[in-house]
């Protein structure tokens, strides 16, 4: 999702993206902390397995799918935005540092 996200700021703008995706990433987060099952996690115990995996998996995809992105963007905020790695870099070029392995361009690809 962050790397749509990523594409989507680049090609559409960044109040697209805001709106689309971190907008919406935030209000699932919020919502998930608002569930049932999450703040009383001894009744999710009693349920039957067959529920408590498919509350679990709903839930779980909740924080892959919304979560993380938001995890990931705040860490891009707090070290510095990048170049996109759709661009390449002179670095790119550069001799590795586990050896003599030079690395290319993707573009070179």
């Amino acid at each position: 999702m962050y790397t749509t996200y990523r594409i989507v700021k680049e090609l559409y703008g960044a109040d697209h993206a805001q709106e689309y995706y971190v907008d919406q990433w935030k209000r699932e987060v919020e919502d998930y902390y608002l569930d049932f099952y999450v703040r009383n996690p001894e009744y999710l115990a009693m349920l039957p397995e067959e529920e408590q995996l498919a509350i679990t998996n709903s839930l779980t995809g909740m924080r892959q799918y919304c979560e993380m992105p938001l995890k990931i963007l705040r860490a891009e905020k707090l070290v510095g935005v990048r170049r996109p790695w759709m661009r390449s870099c002179a670095a790119c070029s550069t001799v590795s540092s586990i050896g003599a392995i030079p690395i290319s361009p993707i573009k070179n690809f």
